[in-house]
């Protein structure tokens, strides 16, 4: 704490100075130099508060005059340095390197300015500058989200100043979605689920998905993982009113400072369902013994599997490609039947199915 320095001049012949606080706290000090003078108080030992100083004259013959009273505070903040940050400001957000900005004051001298960064107090830097000071951050080995910046200022004396701290959102990445299923390219039909994980390092706000190129967007619920510090989503995309062949769709993931990401997912859409018919035999045309029913089954995407049931009976055709044939042989000569009934399934690569059926 400082002293206090009084300077007055006088023509008189004894000097009285009273710094008060109240009647338990008087200071008399009478001035040795009466022409001119000026007295240094110790307050180091006062008490914070208010204070008044009253100084007294007398002449030789008794007379006396008053100057004051005048108020005074002590107050102990008052010597140390007060520095203060500019730039950034509480919760700003930051998308890049930081220039970072501040004053400090003192009325003394400033010596210094210290920085340290979320909570290391162990590793402060020094400013440029003193009352005006900057520091110039890159935040490129930073992590994603709130950060602190604490400084202080060192006056002169070596007197470090309270330090003052602000925070602050580090915001150089974007949200980052992943789809976990299906995989890219996937065919579809009717319908069809997409799972995955979002993630940012300031947290994520909103997920939306959009079928039509950005124009519209469909919020997604998402839910966080704590574990693994992300948010997962799942979503059902109805395709049965689209038209067969490729689609896109767009996820937007909105972070906690408001900045966007958009992650596209390429599908493609197959609603129309395999085409099966019968070639022989002919309609109308009687069977018995040992006989051949053929027949062909195509897809413009391509046939996934091909199945037979007569009756009970049940079988799988071999896929050849590039080949829409199919024969299945047939013996009806220990069975007394009248006619029987050939089924043909066909299953498409989007998961389309189609049943034929023919009675001989």
């Amino acid at each position: 704490m400082k002293k206090y320095l009084f300077i007055c001049i006088f023509s008189l012949l004894s000097v009285m100075m009273l710094f008060s606080s109240g009647k338990k706290d008087t200071t008399e000090v009478p001035v040795k130099k009466l022409d001119s003078w000026h007295e240094t108080l110790d307050i180091s030992q006062k008490k914070p508060g208010k204070y008044n100083i009253l100084i007294t004259a007398t002449d030789l013959a008794g007379n006396q005059a008053f100057e004051g009273p005048y108020n005074i505070f002590i107050d102990p903040e008052s010597d140390l340095p007060v520095v203060r940050i500019t730039n950034p400001l509480e919760d700003m957000r930051v998308p890049g390197n930081l220039n970072i900005v501040g004053t400090c004051i003192d009325d003394d001298a400033v010596a210094y300015v210290e920085l340290y960064f979320d909570g290391d107090e162990e590793n402060p830097v020094r400013a440029e500058g003193t009352e005006f000071w900057s520091y110039y951050l890159d935040t490129n080995n930073l992590s994603e989200g709130k950060h602190t910046i604490t400084v202080s200022g060192t006056d002169i004396y070596g007197v470090k100043g309270r330090p003052y701290s602000v925070s602050w959102n580090l915001d150089r990445e974007r949200p980052n979605t992943e789809i976990l299923t299906p995989g890219m390219g996937v065919l579809v039909s009717s319908k069809f689920s997409i799972s995955g994980t979002v993630y940012d390092g300031n947290g994520i706000k909103e997920l939306s998905y959009s079928l039509d190129r950005g124009r519209t967007f469909t919020p997604v619920p998402i839910k966080y993982d704590k574990k693994n510090d992300t948010w997962t989503f799942d979503v059902t995309i109805i395709t049965k009113n689209m038209p067969d062949g490729p689609a896109v769709c767009w996820f937007r993931a909105v972070d906690g400072q408001g900045s966007s990401g958009i992650t596209t997912f390429l599908y493609f859409v197959d609603n129309t369902k395999p085409e099966v018919g019968f070639i022989s035999p002919e309609d109308n045309e009687a069977v018995n013994g040992i006989f051949s029913v053929a027949g062909y089954a195509t897809d413009t995407i391509g046939i996934r599997s091909l199945s037979w049931r007569i009756g009970k009976e049940t079988g799988e055709f071999e896929i050849v490609k590039g080949n829409p044939y199919w024969v299945k042989e047939i013996d009806v000569r220990d069975q007394k039947i009248r006619n029987l009934t050939v089924d043909i399934i066909a299953t498409d690569e989007a998961g389309n199915v189609t049943t034929a059926s023919k009675k001989y």
